[in-house]
């Protein structure tokens, strides 16, 4: 970030983690209808923070195609998948509209 200095950056970044994590916090969910909508579900092998069952779960929420794609990693498998993960993307949702 150039112009940023290390006594600017707390003051930008700050603010979106507080919102982020005052989210967090306060959600509660709300039963309603499922989804319409087609849903893509992305899972790491060993993802401390979401395994693959309870994200097979969502297909629950969705009367639409569900599709579950697991990849080896952890909970930021993304970043060394980006290139996997955006033909998935394409693929998936290329017929969207």
């Amino acid at each position: 970030m150039t112009g940023v200095n290390d006594e600017q950056l707390p003051a930008m970044i700050l603010p979106a983690l507080r919102s982020d994590y005052r989210a967090v916090e306060t959600y509660a969910y709300v039963p309603g209808p499922p989804l319409r909508c087609p849903v893509l579900s992305l899972v790491g092998t060993d993802d401390p923070q979401a395994t693959t069952d309870e994200v097979s779960a969502w297909a629950g929420h969705t009367d639409g195609p569900f599709t579950l794609r697991v990849s080896d990693g952890g909970h930021f498998y993304l970043d060394t998948h980006t290139d996997e993960i955006a033909d998935v993307i394409r693929s998936t949702t290329g017929g969207m509209s």
